[in-house]
């Protein structure tokens, strides 16, 4: 199996290698079959949003650097009792932060 750190370029965005990376930390999350045009808008706007994180903090801006920063947003939100459902609400009720809300803006 290949790793999800395979070399990339900073400007290509490596959907797939992002899509291993969250079933990885976030096994027991709901499964991104489909790449579809919708998310590879977001995980390409968040690639461009890490690289200028990167840059701001006058860090290396790689693709591996790219990647390390997802795998440790992935690990903060596997660590969220809220993220993961695992606190509830007052009412009960419990949310789950799917692929396509952590590869929001917000």
């Amino acid at each position: 199996m290949e790793q999800p750190t395979a070399k990339v370029r900073a400007c290509s965005c490596p959907y797939e290698a992002i899509r291993a990376i969250y079933h990885e930390i976030l096994p027991e999350h709901p499964r991104v079959e489909i790449v579809n045009e919708k998310r590879q808008r977001a995980m390409k706007a968040r690639w461009a949003d890490i690289g200028r994180r990167l840059k701001a903090k006058k860090q290396r801006d790689g693709p591996q650097e790219r990647l390390e920063y997802l795998r440790r947003f992935f690990t903060r939100a596997a660590e969220s009792d809220f993220l993961t459902g695992k606190k509830a609400f007052r009412d009960g009720s419990v949310y789950i932060a799917d692929f396509d809300k952590l590869m929001s803006p917000g």
